[in-house]
């Protein structure tokens, strides 16, 4: 996902003395609004960059802690979850912006600029647990009413439309059975 650009997460690294430096952000309303994105519906989530400018390195460390809406799994109303993430970014200057897989940056010297939200978005994105559900009692009863029927009803297969023969077999997988009986 594309994120919109702003410079309040723009860090101009030239400009940056040697040594330790950290940078505070309070993402709001205003940044989710920004993403588009139906997985990530609003929350409030301190960040914390801590940085380490040594020779042409920055060894940035990003710091996230807070709460984020999302889609209950089960019955798509917006669910709170805790936040609570650490990632490692190597930002180096080269010649042109290279993103280098997971954790090394490459920034145009002449620039000299990392925007930060698209690796705040992943962060968060990547820090959200696999299920993202209310407990039962709290969730839509409407809605699980809906989707039991839904996953009943197609549970069940005409006869007359079934995909077996009277052996039980799938006549989709036959020619495969016929190779094997060879």
């Amino acid at each position: 996902m594309q994120v919109e650009h702003s410079d309040t997460y723009k860090l101009n690294l030239k400009s940056l003395s040697e040594g330790d430096h950290t940078f505070d952000y309070l993402i709001e309303q205003d940044f989710f609004d920004s993403l588009h994105s139906p997985l990530l519906l609003g929350g409030e989530v301190d960040v914390q960059v801590d940085l380490n400018k040594a020779g042409g390195t920055h060894t940035l460390v990003l710091n996230l802690e807070g709460v984020v809406d999302v889609p209950c799994d089960r019955c798509l109303e917006p669910v709170e979850v805790d936040l609570e993430s650490e990632r490692e970014i190597v930002v180096k200057f080269g010649a042109e912006y290279l993103d280098e897989g997971e954790d090394i940056v490459i920034v145009p010297e002449r620039e000299g600029v990392i925007d930060l939200r698209q690796y705040i978005y992943e962060e968060i994105m990547l820090a959200l647990p696999l299920q993202r559900l209310h407990a039962e009692e709290a969730c839509d009863p409407e809605m699980l009413e809906r989707f039991a029927r839904l996953s009943v009803d197609e549970l069940r297969v005409p006869e007359d439309q079934s995909d077996r023969d009277e052996e039980g077999i799938d006549h989709r997988w036959a020619a495969l059975k016929k190779l094997r009986d060879q």
